[in-house]
């Protein structure tokens, strides 16, 4: 039997919040709209105006956010990859999607899900001397993230499926194609392209959203998750069953100990970088495989790269925005 109290009782200490916005159909109908919190469990909800979120939320509203994804995906891949299937192509994505909801507390798809203090991230920023208009946050939605992944396995010339022994796309050498996120953010990106197969990796200068990272990674290999005020300067999951090997790196992806020559995939929601920062990365991106791929939403400088198309993909800012693909040559 459920405890409840008046909406006006403060959180418990720790408690993560969200803003109004998560308050979607799916989750009030599962919980009636009722303004309340629930004590002796890891859920309190104060839908008029914030959720309060843990490990456990509705059944029927998780499994309702997950359809949605899955839909989601489809649809976003029939756009950029006409006549593709999302699960043929992938038959790991539902899992997938399943376990980044999990890993989330359920608000994966949700950009400003998780708080963060924009102080902190602009000293984080400063103290690198970078420009903190890169500061700015938006993201590359999950679904949209799938299906680009998905469009660049079926695309890349390097990359095969393993029908037999792994069950799962590698290179020739029949190890796990590496994936690059430059500017990872709370690492929504990087940990589904682990999950989707990839040994994937992230970088990211704001503190907060290195730390929610490593939560989530933390939370994928059961692991405690820190309530410390330390920010971890690299976090890690070795590869098991269900995803790849998966690191996150606290820092400036322009640092010179940098290196991405091994990535197969590289992704960087370069809105806001200046043409300094992405001629750091042209530099670095140049010694890449050829055939190995980039989706950004500037284009990486230099004649090393060839364009091979714009992807069309929806994000926390816009319902559609263009990325354009390049291939090393």
């Amino acid at each position: 039997r459920l405890k409840l109290r008046p909406a006006s009782t403060p959180p418990s200490r720790g408690a993560s919040i969200l803003p109004h916005a998560s308050c979607s159909p799916a989750v009030l109908m599962a919980l009636g709209g009722v303004r309340f919190w629930v004590l002796g469990s890891s859920l309190a909800v104060l839908c008029s105006g914030e959720i309060l979120h843990g490990q456990r939320i509705s059944p029927n509203a998780k499994k309702e956010a997950d359809k949605k994804m899955l839909k989601d995906v489809q649809d976003t891949l029939s756009k950029i990859l006409p006549g593709a299937d999302a699960t043929t192509v992938l038959p790991t994505l539902p899992k997938a999607l399943q376990d980044l909801s999990w890993l989330y507390d359920g608000a994966a798809s949700q950009a400003s899900a998780i708080p963060v203090n924009r102080e902190q991230i602009l000293k984080s920023f400063k103290a690198k001397e970078v420009s903190t208009s890169a500061a700015t946050y938006g993201e590359l939605l999950p679904p949209s993230a799938a299906a680009m992944m998905e469009y660049a396995l079926k695309e890349h010339r390097n990359i095969r499926w393993d029908g037999t022994k792994h069950n799962r796309y590698e290179l020739q050498s029949d190890e796990r194609p590496k994936f690059v996120d430059l500017g990872s953010g709370f690492g929504k990106v990087t940990i589904l392209a682990s999950l989707l197969g990839f040994d994937a990796r992230g970088y990211e200068l704001a503190d907060p959203r290195m730390a929610a990272a490593c939560n989530a990674l933390n939370k994928l290999k059961q692991g405690p998750v820190s309530a410390s005020s330390d920010i971890p300067q690299h976090c890690e999951v070795a590869a098991g069953e269900s995803h790849g090997k998966l690191d996150f790196f606290h820092g400036s992806f322009t640092e010179e100990s940098v290196n991405i020559a091994d990535a197969d995939l590289v992704f960087t929601d370069s809105v806001f970088w200046t043409p300094e920062m992405m001629k750091i990365l042209g530099k670095k991106a140049k010694s890449m495989k050829s055939g190995s791929l980039i989706v950004s939403f500037k284009s990486f400088p230099g004649d090393a790269f060839a364009e091979v198309t714009k992807l069309s993909l929806p994000t926390s800012w816009s319902s559609s925005t263009e990325w354009q693909l390049q291939q090393v040559k």
